[in-house]
């Protein structure tokens, strides 16, 4: 076999496994409009619902049944006799409007375990338009392949295609499946959807998926990857540094707010500093307790594409304090701020990084320019939403869970807010938050319509 021939075979299984790639994101795409035609047709929410007329049907049939039996009683002899058995008809009519009620119930649930927005779907779209371009690439080596006899260059320019495009395109892959796998089957707890609502919030379009390990970038624009183990809601709010970091960023809206440069850190290292800033200023002290008490540690230095852990602990609590210095909104970045400063005193001897002046001047620009640009989580919306939200998470077991249709950034913020003043244990308080989700988001309460309850209807 000649190498020309092994590189062809190579090539021709390399296109058909990014094919394999597409098919798996359009069969995704082709799923969610299946699920949101059925929904149209059923008309699932609210007095418009199928299951409303056959309820009001049902009760009309009875009501007539026993109007007929009591004033015309040879009227009702005389149907039943010709084979209109009434009492049957209700029976159906009960027996259609549960199955019914059962299969629109089944709908929201599959639309809130992975709902695709439009936005997504354009995502997906575009993620079909990269296999495309890719498997054009192969074909193009492929064509060259019969002409050139440079097979050491088209080797190595095979092996950078596969290493840059091809690999990364297949790791999403796994995770694309895996993930919507996990999420049909609700194993994240809806997780995912919560943090899908979240980012959306954000003004940003991305579908959470639980992935394998550690957060890791994504060559699907429309995947935003939960690491495993981060797939509880305290770790909800680092979505928002995801947002910051990528779309932010590639928007162009880091280099319209940042007007100089850090001394000393490369343009990567800025970047990481903007969606911590970016991040802690719209997702508020919930961020900081995401980042700083399960993420950062103070002896972690820099490298080449992140800064020192302790320079974003510093620009997280130096934004939060801008936003607000005192007041009970400060009480929670407080203790926050006092646990990280226990721990990197003793690990390193202080929490404060080198040119904390200079980061402190970079955090009030981006701030004063974030103003204009993005809505702030202050302490208006964190009294809204613990007031509302962190006594509910100290009952006792059993109790009624809460309802809340808010911003998800407000609950959030309020479940944290509760672990940090011991309201209760983490793991009852999250339990407690994922019920108050569950219940306000679509599929967790009966659609406006009530579910029929059986009355069997006799002769009098």
């Amino acid at each position: 076999m000649s190498i020309q021939r092994l590189l062809d075979i190579r090539l021709e299984e390399l296109k058909q496994d990014v094919a394999k790639v597409g098919r798996a994101v359009d069969v995704a795409a082709q799923r969610h409009q299946l699920v949101r035609t059925m929904k149209d047709y059923l008309h699932i929410r609210g007095a418009q619902s199928v299951v409303g007329p056959l309820h009001r049907a049902r009760l009309a049939l009875g009501t007539l049944q026993e109007l007929l039996w009591q004033d015309d009683p040879e009227t009702a002899s005389l149907l039943q006799d010709n084979g209109v058995d009434l009492e049957e008809i209700i029976i159906d009519l009960e027996r259609v409007a549960s199955g019914l009620l059962t299969t629109q119930h089944a709908l929201e649930k599959a639309e809130t375990r992975v709902e695709l927005t439009d936005a997504m779907q354009d995502a997906l779209k575009g993620n079909l338009k990269a296999c495309a371009e890719i498997i054009l690439d192969i074909e193009d080596v492929q064509q060259r392949l019969r002409t050139e006899v440079d097979m050491p260059s088209l080797w190595r320019e095979v092996d950078k295609l596969v290493a840059e495009r091809c690999d990364p395109l297949f790791a999403d892959y796994v995770d694309f499946l895996g993930g919507l796998t996990l999420r049909d089957n609700q194993f994240d707890e809806q997780v995912g959807a919560i943090t899908d609502k979240f980012v959306q919030q954000l003004g940003s379009r991305r579908l959470a998926v639980p992935a394998r390990g550690p957060a890791q970038r994504s060559v699907m624009e429309v995947l935003m990857k939960l690491g495993f183990p981060e797939w509880t809601l305290w770790d909800v709010p680092m979505a928002a540094y995801e947002v910051g970091m990528r779309d932010a960023v590639d928007a162009g809206v880091a280099k319209r707010l940042l007007a100089r440069s850090l001394s000393g850190r490369n343009e990567e290292q800025e970047k990481v500093l903007f969606a911590d800033v970016w991040a802690a200023y719209t997702a508020g002290p919930a961020y900081a307790c995401a980042n700083v008490l399960l993420r950062l540690r103070p002896h972690r230095g820099a490298t080449a594409t992140r800064p020192a852990d302790v320079d974003r602990a510093y620009v997280i609590f130096e934004l939060l304090a801008r936003v607000q210095p005192e007041g009970e909104f400060a009480v929670d970045v407080n203790i926050v701020r006092a646990c990280w400063a226990s721990a990197a005193a003793e690990l390193t001897g202080t929490e404060l990084p080198s040119d904390a002046e200079a980061l402190s001047s970079f955090v009030a620009e981006v701030h004063t320019r974030l103003t204009t640009e993005v809505a702030c989580f202050g302490p208006p919306e964190w009294e809204e939403a613990v007031e509302r939200l962190r006594p509910s998470f100290g009952r006792p077991e059993g109790a009624s869970a809460a309802v809340y249709g808010g911003p998800v950034v407000n609950l959030l913020n309020a479940a944290w807010s509760a672990w940090l003043r011991e309201v209760a244990a983490p793991s009852d308080i999250e339990q407690q938050a994922l019920q108050a989700w569950r219940r306000s988001a679509p599929g967790g309460r009966p659609a406006g319509v009530r579910p029929i309850a059986g009355r069997r209807h006799g002769r009098r």
